[in-house]
């Protein structure tokens, strides 16, 4: 199923989905006897929800959620759904537990079929309730956790099938739909509004749109990252071309985009980028967005892949990634702006996923992502020199994991290295106290090194000296770490590469934490 198709499936399942209860309005509060008697229970350990009956549990079919502050589970939450578990569920509605897996509170929401999302906000002070009304409407209500109450509500869009994303402790980007200003030709139902994607502020209970509809053009919400809201992008030639429906419309575009938050500002050097980047993975070229209107940045579009996660073998493919420098030195249209190295990945669709400030852009030589997606390095030295700077990010391809944040610099580093799992690199480092003089690169004798970026440790594993060196190698498939032991026959010699030799080893590598 290519990405047209599978988008156009999860929208029309939405739609029809809704659509089946449109006529009866969804409800929250108290809904008699059968929710105040209702009583539900979570495993934490096993993921597992529980309806509380006569005694005993029985198992639902819903998952358990866990909203986190700072890594650390705040509590729990499960959608219970008379749709999913009839037998068992008296009414639809959220259930939120503590983290021992006890009930704290019940919210039922009448007439709810199927599509109730739950939102945490980063800090865990309040949630937003999404609520699906008719065939293209949510009313994504706000609570605040402690007291359990409704604060405010603002509607959005039906798409927005997992409900509205938190940008920060008080915000949150949603889809909007509306079909009174503005009506698309020939469509009917809910195809006839457009979506827009915009950032609701629960404390001055006002919205702003950051990618309005236009006539030919409309978007939806897909998450948040650091900075800046994912969108699709659905357009058209020419207004009429809507008429044709969503499913076999032959002139419905999408692509994968994104806005900055007008606002974000992570430090005074920081400016918003004024044009927006896209990946051409068909022409492997970066196209450029901006006033006026599309076209090529000149730079050098770079591919990669990782694992996507740690059980995954080396030779099982993996997820693609692209990266490339924009700055005025790439391009002088970009006079002025911050230089940024941007990284898209996705196995269907390609997000923008970081965004990093690049102080030096002519020195950014690579980025690699770890198994996971957990973390990134990008790689900074001179041109045609092994001689590195290795630049240590923590790295969030999820919402609410915390932002792209710099964690280390490895230096001064030598050659290729080695991602263990999501948290561990293995890689050569320069023993400055051990000089070889021996006027070629590296110039000093090397060691292997494992840092562990969970908590932020390096661990050195070998002892070089001016009669040895060893070089990171790769890794072995029983978990150890292929070295190179470096030796020449007198101190002298080392000036001669001819004189050299390499012998294989084994390198332990210590235990994760």
């Amino acid at each position: 199923m290519d990405k047209k198709t599978r988008i156009f499936a999860l929208a029309l399942a939405a739609l029809l989905t809704l659509g089946a209860f449109a006529a009866a309005a969804p409800r929250t509060g108290a809904s008699g006897a059968k929710s105040a008697a209702a009583q539900y229970a979570a495993d934490p350990g096993q993921g597992a929800v529980y309806r509380l009956k006569n005694g005993r549990k029985v198992a639902l079919s819903c998952s358990l959620a866990a909203a986190r502050v700072g890594g650390n589970v705040k509590y729990y939450y499960a959608i219970v759904s008379t749709e999913n578990d009839p037998d068992k569920v008296p009414v639809s509605g959220a259930v939120f537990f503590g983290t021992n897996g006890r009930q704290t509170k019940f919210i039922p929401v009448e007439n709810a079929v199927s599509g109730l999302a739950v939102s945490p906000s980063p800090d865990g002070m309040k949630f937003v309730l999404s609520i699906p009304e008719g065939e293209s409407s949510r009313i994504n209500r706000v609570y605040i956790y402690s007291q359990m109450r409704p604060l405010t509500s603002v509607r959005g869009s039906a798409l927005d099938w997992s409900g509205p994303s938190w940008t920060d402790e008080r915000r949150f980007a949603y889809t909007a739909y509306d079909d009174t200003k503005m009506k698309k030709p020939g469509a009917s139902g809910s195809e006839a509004g457009y979506t827009s994607v915009c950032l609701y502020d629960t404390v001055s209970r006002r919205s702003r749109v950051l990618a309005p509809a236009t006539p030919t053009d409309e978007y939806v919400q897909l998450g948040y990252r650091d900075g800046f809201v994912l969108m699709g992008h659905y357009f058209v030639d020419t207004p009429e071309q809507w008429a044709e429906g969503i499913e076999s419309n032959e002139h419905l575009k999408i692509e994968s985009n994104y806005v900055w938050l007008p606002d974000w500002k992570p430090g005074s050097w920081w400016k918003n980028p004024a044009h927006t980047f896209l990946i051409d993975e068909l022409n492997e070229r970066v196209v450029m967005l901006g006033a006026d209107g599309r076209s090529e940045l000149k730079t050098a579009l770079h591919k990669g892949t990782f694992r996507d996660s740690v059980e995954q073998s080396g030779d099982a493919g993996g997820v693609p990634y692209y990266w490339f420098v924009a700055s005025e030195k790439d391009d002088p249209r970009l006079k002025d702006e911050v230089p940024l190295v941007y990284v898209f990945a996705g196995q269907e669709d390609m997000n923008l996923c970081a965004v990093i400030p690049a102080a030096e852009p002519e020195r950014v030589r690579d980025v690699s992502i770890s198994p996971a997606g957990e973390r990134l390095i990008v790689v900074c030295g001179e041109e045609g020199s092994q001689l590195h700077d290795l630049e240590l990010y923590k790295l969030t391809l999820r919402e609410h994991e915390g932002a792209l944040s710099h964690q280390f610099t490895l230096r001064p580093t030598y050659g290729a290295f080695y991602w263990i799992d999501p948290w561990r690199v293995a890689y050569s480092r320069l023993n400055l106290e051990a000089e070889l003089k021996s006027g070629r690169e590296p110039g000093y004798a090397l060691d292997a090194f494992v840092y562990d970026a969970a908590v932020g440790e390096d661990a050195q594993i070998t002892e070089s000296s001016t009669a040895d060196s060893y070089q990171v190698m790769g890794l072995t498939d029983d978990g150890s770490i292929w070295l190179d032991q470096i030796t020449v026959p007198d101190f002298a010699d080392w000036k001669d590469p001819a004189k050299e030799r390499r012998t294989r080893l084994k390198g332990r590598i210590p235990a994760a934490g």
